[in-house]
């Protein structure tokens, strides 16, 4: 997910860089460089940070880390999406493939191809049985 996030910044930023060249008046090679390297560091910041400060979002897909497996690096991906917004090391009600309601803890946010991570702490009941309750 982070690497999505690098390859846009990084493609606008290289675009800024790109046009920002060709409007300056005494244009160098070095100059190019340097601001193709701004671009990548701004790039390379901006996946990291951001994450961190955007959260998890209501609908955010997400894996299940550990449900049940008895591994420490065990897991499972599942099709998870969030059904409100969490921080790290917060709850948040998750919505699973079988149209249960699950509780879980964040315990990651995204990695570079990966989602957020949440351990599962227990199961609720089917949606449809929470929605005519």
């Amino acid at each position: 997910m982070k690497l999505l996030l690098f390859l846009k910044s990084f493609v606008i930023l290289f675009a800024v860089s790109l046009v920002s060249f060709f409007f300056l008046p005494s244009p160098s090679f070095m100059l190019l460089l340097k601001l193709v390297a701004l671009s990548l560091g701004v790039s390379i910041l901006f996946s990291n940070v951001y994450p961190h400060i955007r959260g998890i979002r209501k609908g955010d897909k997400v894996m299940i880390a550990g449900s049940g497996l008895g591994g420490e690096f065990l897991s499972i991906l599942l099709d998870a999406s969030a059904l409100e917004n969490a921080r790290i090391h917060k709850e948040i009600k998750l919505r699973l493939p079988n149209r249960r309601i699950a509780i879980g803890i964040v315990e990651s946010y995204e990695g570079i191809i990966s989602p957020p991570r949440v351990r599962l702490l227990y199961e609720a009941k089917e949606i449809h049985e929470v929605m005519h309750e």
